[in-house]
């Protein structure tokens, strides 16, 4: 099989990742200041971002550590936008 296809789901996984990581980082602090659609949208977001992280390691043939790297990044975008919502909300402002 030509490596043509792999390389072609690779850039559209690579931009589908920083689309949806953006997405669930504005769906997810939407929806913790105004609730509503925002939440549940914030997690289809970042449902596509992993469906996307798991496209880009099989596009790339991620195998062993690389793997872990991939999960990690899943995890970090799960993770960072509540943390940064926590620190942000301790902040009083001026």
């Amino acid at each position: 099989m030509s490596p043509l296809p792999h390389l072609f789901a690779a850039a559209l996984a690579g931009a589908a990742i920083i689309l949806a990581g953006g997405g669930y980082a504005l769906c997810f602090a939407l929806g913790r200041a105004h609730g509503g659609v925002w939440r549940p949208l914030s997690y289809v977001t970042y449902a596509i971002l992993a469906v996307a992280v798991a496209t880009l390691a099989w596009a790339l043939d991620l195998r062993g550590y690389w793997r872990g790297v991939a999960g990690l990044m899943v995890v970090g975008y799960y993770v960072g936008p509540r943390l940064i919502w926590r620190l942000s909300s301790d902040i009083e402002p001026r």
